[in-house]
């Protein structure tokens, strides 16, 4: 009796079939890989809001301060305080986690510029809004026209006017961002899907795309 078995082009049929499917498959499981690191990046920015909720519901509405400091070249060295990480990092039990994103290829690379170089973190994948955050008190008193700007400096939520819209973390590789520059664009990271995850003032998080960078804003609105 004669064996059955596959003619070669049996075999080259399915061998086709099968690459055509993973040319199909693989491109959408990674997709959804990447969608679901979104979503946990998402998740980690929710729980670094809530530590930034709990911290100003302990100050009197005010958020932490940046924490860096900077003082070559200058006649006035000012920064305060420790890295905003740290000041909220005990209302979330002190996760290193929560601050590194799945799609951060080097979290390693973050510029830190911390008070006195200390701190408890050596990754991070987030930058914070220094326009709401501030770093101190130096030259951000508009006292003439009482403009509010000093709620930029010591972070006093109650002062944002469009919190919406106003970005509080973003995907970064800085410790901070602010509106008066283009560092926001120089320092935001396209992790997902040529996009970034943003945190805001009101407490959502959503995933912005490139093309969307403009219609969100850092600028708190009590800045003179």
């Amino acid at each position: 009796m004669q064996a059955k078995g596959f003619t070669l082009i049996e075999l080259l049929t399915v061998i086709t079939i099968i690459s055509l499917l993973a040319a199909i498959l693989l491109p959408a499981l990674k997709g959804a890989r990447e969608r679901g690191r979104m979503i946990a990046c998402l998740n980690n920015m929710k729980q670094m809001c809530l530590g930034f909720e709990m911290y100003i519901n302990d100050f009197d509405g005010l958020y932490p301060l940046c924490g860096w400091y900077f003082d070559e070249g200058m006649t006035v060295s000012y920064g305060v305080g420790q890295p905003w990480l740290d000041a909220i990092a005990p209302y979330l039990s002190w996760k290193a986690e929560i601050f590194v994103c799945l799609s951060d290829p080097d979290p390693d690379n973050f510029e830190w510029y911390c008070w006195e170089g200390e701190s408890a973190f050596s990754r991070c994948s987030y930058s914070a809004n220094e326009d709401i955050l501030g770093i101190d008190n130096y030259g951000n008193y508009d006292e003439e026209h009482d403009s509010g700007a000093e709620g930029r400096v010591g972070g006093d939520g109650r002062k944002v006017k469009n919190p919406s819209k106003c970005a509080l973390i973003v995907d970064g590789d800085y410790m901070w961002v602010n509106s008066q520059s283009t560092y926001f664009e120089d320092r935001v990271l396209y992790h997902h899907i040529d996009g970034f995850n943003a945190v805001f003032c009101d407490s959502h998080a959503s995933w912005i795309p490139r093309s969307k960078i403009d219609e969100i804003t850092l600028d708190p609105g009590c800045l003179y």
